[in-house]
């Protein structure tokens, strides 16, 4: 069985889900998309919560891991939690999202101590 799968003539590649620290597209499209975020968040007096939405692939998590970089290297107290709602599809997600918190608080709180 193993020799068929060998000689079906297909090369499979496996695709990895690296999100990249940088953007590579000639325009800087998530560059801008991110430094667009940091000065909105920098900017508000309150609290803001931002969504950001996009189809597989299309370049979310870079622009976060982007805007993350940003808003560390500019206040190395600011903390960035970082929630994936698709992870826990099916839990109580408003009592896994404030554990998660918590837990990112406690764990924020013995790294300073």
């Amino acid at each position: 069985m193993v020799d068929d799968i060998n000689n079906t003539g297909y090369t499979f590649r496996i695709l990895n889900e690296n999100v990249p620290s940088q953007d590579l597209f000639e325009d800087r499209t998530h560059e801008r998309v991110a430094n667009n975020l940091y000065y909105t968040i920098k900017n508000s007096e309150q609290g803001v919560t931002i969504g950001l939405e996009g189809e597989w692939g299309s370049g979310k998590s870079t622009v976060i891991n982007l805007l993350r970089k940003k808003l560390i290297k500019d206040d190395e107290k600011t903390l960035f939690f970082m929630f994936d709602a698709w992870a826990h599809e099916g839990d109580p997600l408003r009592r896994i999202f404030l554990e998660s918190l918590i837990n990112e608080l406690d764990s924020e709180k013995n790294t300073n101590n």
